[in-house]
Order: structure tokens, then C-alpha cells, then sequence
């Protein structure tokens, strides 16, 4: 048989082929999704264990716009500090796909000593490229020294876990009421180390108790 005798089917493959594209398109993102989920943002999974953790309205808000309730965060530092982030609502950037933006966050920076510092913020932002954390609006954090530090954002090293601010900060501690250009939580011999820089000023509280 010759090859001009060969029938073209040109348009049953076109239609199929746009078909597989039209499901591609949407079990793409899912896909996406579901390993967004799994590796970076665990969804919270408190109560039974055999219950699923979602509401109707909850999957449908994941399906149609990417958006998962309770999501936590750990990370493990190279220095051995542990990050542990929980939020209310987490969702792909609209802008920058390589990133997830999250509300209402709070959490915990923990040295290889056990000694814990709490953070809260009203949003964040993960960078999935390198994992680094920056959070925003009514920023604080708290240490067991006694120290409130309140900023507008900080940013979370995805590599070693530090902590910076990259504005000036505020707070209360045993030395009185501090203001800085500049704060840095870090891991120093296991225990965490707060340091203030860029033009320092403590104000003596008589109302803050002094540390023993």
C-alpha cells in the first residue's frame, strides 16, 4: 500500500492530544500541590488519626485556588537549631511560584541545648529555592532570658537557622527597654545569643526586673 493510500487522522489525534493537554493542565498544579504539601508545609493532623483533617470547603479551596489550612514547617539548621512554624493558612505566591506565602504564623527557634525562643508575625513568606523564611507585620519574639523583641520583619537563614532583622527592633529585657538598628538571634557553645547592633540604646526600667 502506498503512503498516499495511508488515511490521515490528523484531527482525532488533535483532539486527543488536546485533551491530554487539558488534563495535564489541571493535574499539574495538583501534583505540584501535593508535594508542596508534603515536603515543605506537613498539613496539622491533630485528633483522630483516622479522620481526614479537612472540611468540604477546605478541599475545595485547595483544589480550585492551592490554599491549605494549619500547615506546620520544620527545618534543621547546620549548627543543629531546629525551626518549628505553624500558620493558619498557606497558599503558592501569586507572583513568584518558587515561594509560599503563609498567615498568621507562629513558632519556635531551639538550640541543641533544649533552650527555646518563641516567635509570632502576621504572615510569611518561604522561599523553597533555599528554604529561607522571612516573616512581617507585629513581629515578636521571646526568649527564656526574659527579652521581647518586637520588629516588623525578620528573616530566617534556611541554612543555619539564624535569625536577622533587617530593620531596627524594640524591646523589654532584664537590662531595661532596648532599641537597635539591627537584631541577630544565632547558636553560641549550644545556647542561643541575642546581639543588638547599629547604633544600640538601653534605657534603664526601674519597673524591669533585674536578672539574679
Amino acid at each position: 500500500m502506498s503512503r498516499s493510500s495511508i488515511p490521515k487522522r490528523t484531527g482525532h489525534f488533535d483532539n486527543r492530544h488536546s485533551r491530554w493537554v487539558a488534563r495535564l493542565k489541571v493535574a499539574l498544579p495538583l501534583a505540584a500541590l501535593a508535594i508542596l504539601s508534603t515536603l515543605f508545609l506537613v498539613a496539622d493532623r491533630r485528633g483522630s488519626g483516622d479522620s481526614i483533617p479537612f472540611t468540604d470547603v477546605e478541599i475545595d479551596r485547595i483544589l480550585t485556588e492551592g490554599r491549605i489550612a494549619n500547615p506546620d514547617y520544620a527545618g534543621l539548621g547546620s549548627d543543629g537549631a531546629a525551626v518549628t512554624l505553624r500558620a493558619a493558612e498557606a497558599q503558592p505566591g501569586t507572583s513568584d511560584q518558587d515561594t509560599s506565602r503563609a498567615t498568621t504564623v507562629s513558632g519556635s527557634w531551639t538550640s541543641r541545648s533544649g533552650a527555646e525562643v518563641t516567635l509570632t508575625s502576621e504572615r510569611g513568606t518561604l522561599s523553597r529555592a533555599n528554604d529561607d523564611i522571612r516573616v512581617e507585620g507585629d513581629v515578636r519574639v521571646v526568649d527564656a532570658q526574659g527579652y521581647t523583641v518586637e520588629s516588623d520583619a525578620l528573616e530566617v537563614d534556611g541554612t543555619t537557622n539564624d535569625i536577622a532583622s533587617p530593620g531596627p527592633v524594640t524591646g523589654v529585657g532584664p537590662v531595661g527597654r532596648i532599641e537597635a538598628g539591627a537584631m541577630a538571634l544565632s547558636q553560641n557553645d549550644d545556647t542561643p545569643t541575642m546581639r543588638f547592633t547599629n547604633g544600640v540604646r538601653v534605657v534603664y526600667d526601674p519597673a524591669t526586673p533585674e536578672s539574679e
